[in-house]
């Protein structure tokens, strides 16, 4: 009997959490993980490649299990960080948690900093290194099989990093599964976890190498495991934070060069559905009940109380968007409840019988990259080339057909990055970071409470505690 895709998922995502289950951080701290000797031998978890595999996919299972360190907790906690989205007034029964993120008064004691953005970026890191550890000592699983299920983990581990050096700056860098050394583990600086997210990347593209046609995970849904191309997107996005232009420029341009795998979606409504070909690397939503509980990302900027969405838009995020842009009119909704019309990101939605799952790197990212690579380095008309593949879909003007100062060029980029990836990895909360923008954009704001050292969360107090060497606490908290 042929098992369906869905029931053979279904079933390693079960045996991968089964074998992982003694193999991950614990809930109360970053190093707090299961002592030596109650975790299942290396030698169960890695027997053979079947065995490892279903590990590995135990990882993506894990970040895509609850809302946190994936598109959806980020992208909420980061828009609203900015100034591209509120939420409904006080006594509207929102999280009281929510709320000093979009008025920047957060406190080191705010419960989401810790379970949205700390702790699921470390567990994640934390299976990572166990496959890392578990590859390294197993004698069953073929040696083609370790080059890419390390490659999947190592590309996991730059992605956790990637955003908690972002969101905390100086960060705990563990490498290994190691309960003493975990246990006192302190922080690092930003210059050093890059080179570290920059070595993991490298290494991982270059043991990929072989495998550019995901024949590897063939039997995976759509993209929903790393890649060669997801290493590469995600190197691109590295060195451009990193302003190295030339390397930014190179590495996306290897992805979009591949014109036989990804392809920028003509429809603006396929963009976000799980066979787009426009995704470079998607988390698979669990199964809960029988059934795929769609995006979280639905389930959070979907969210309403007495009909009002409980995410919404800013007026500046609203004026920003250029007239007649389809993207308005395709992943924007409104809702008018008492008269009072409120705009939400429809970008994702409830499974309707169509597929969709948590996009993390995607086509048009990489071009917005190459154009601000370009600009840089005073290549505007190919910057603007790439700017216009995304204007052209939104039935916007070219820019093409106008001059540009490198100045004003970058400006225009900005501004595409911000209306093309909203509600997206925290794009436009970390873009107005690397640039410098964040304090003259967001202390003009009349609702925010804005001072220069908001640009960083603070680290949980609770890990703190717990670890002081993880102190002394960022600066105005």
């Amino acid at each position: 009997m042929k098992i369906s895709p869905l029931y053979r998922y279904r079933y390693l995502r079960f045996l991968a959490l089964l074998l992982l289950s003694g193999a991950v951080v614990g809930c109360n701290s970053l190093v707090e993980v299961d002592p030596p000797g109650t975790r299942p031998p290396p030698e169960l978890i890695f027997q053979d490649d079947l065995t490892a595999v279903s590990a590995v996919r135990g990882m993506y299972s894990e970040m895509s299990s609850e809302p946190y360190f994936n598109n959806a907790g980020i992208g909420l906690l980061s828009s609203l960080s900015a100034d591209d989205m509120r939420l409904l007034p006080p006594g509207m029964g929102i999280s009281k948690d929510r709320r000093p993120f979009e008025t920047n008064t957060i406190d080191p004691s705010n419960a989401l900093v810790k379970e949205y953005c700390w702790q699921p970026g470390y567990r994640s890191i934390y299976i990572a290194n166990a496959i890392l550890e578990g590859l390294a000592t197993s004698t069953g699983v073929s040696d083609t099989m370790k080059n890419q299920l390390r490659a999947e983990a190592l590309f996991i581990r730059a992605f956790s990093n990637f955003y908690l050096t972002n969101l905390f700056g100086a960060i705990a860098l563990p490498t290994s599964t190691d309960f003493d050394k975990n246990l006192h583990i302190g922080r690092t600086s930003p210059v050093e976890a890059y080179d570290a997210i920059l070595n993991d990347l490298l290494e991982a593209q270059l043991l990929f190498s072989n495998d550019k046609d995901f024949s590897f995970t063939k039997d995976d849904f759509p993209r929903s495991r790393a890649s060669y191309w997801a290493a590469t997107a995600l190197l691109a996005r590295v060195y451009l934070y990193l302003e190295k232009w030339t390397e930014a420029e190179q590495q996306a341009t290897a992805v979009l060069d591949q014109t036989s795998l990804f392809a920028l979606c003509a429809d603006l409504d396929s963009v976000f559905l799980a066979n787009s070909r426009e995704v470079i690397w998607q988390l698979l939503p669990v199964v809960k009940e029988g059934r795929q509980s769609g995006p979280y990302d639905a389930q959070l900027f979907l969210e309403k109380v007495d009909g009002k969405p409980v995410i919404h838009f800013t007026k500046s995020f609203l004026e920003a968007i250029e007239p007649n842009d389809r993207r308005f009119s395709h992943w924007i909704e409104t809702a008018v409840v008492h008269d009072t019309a409120y705009l939400y990101s429809n970008k994702y939605q409830q499974p309707d019988g169509q597929d969709q799952f948590h996009i993390e790197l995607r086509l048009a990212e990489l071009h917005l990259i190459r154009a601000e690579a370009r600009a840089h380095q005073d290549n505007l008309l190919l910057a603007i080339d790439d700017v216009d593949m995304l204007r052209s879909r939104a039935n916007l003007s070219l820019l093409k057909d106008h001059s540009f100062t490198r100045d004003a060029l970058l400006q225009k980029i900005a501004q595409e990055r911000r209306i093309e990836l909203f509600a997206e990895g925290g794009h436009r909360w970390l873009d107005l970071k690397r640039t410098g923008n964040a304090s003259i954009t967001l202390s003009s704001s009349d609702y925010k409470k804005w001072e220069d050292t908001d640009e960083l969360y603070p680290v949980p107090q609770s890990e703190i505690v717990s670890n002081p060497n993880l102190g002394p606490q960022n600066h105005g908290y």
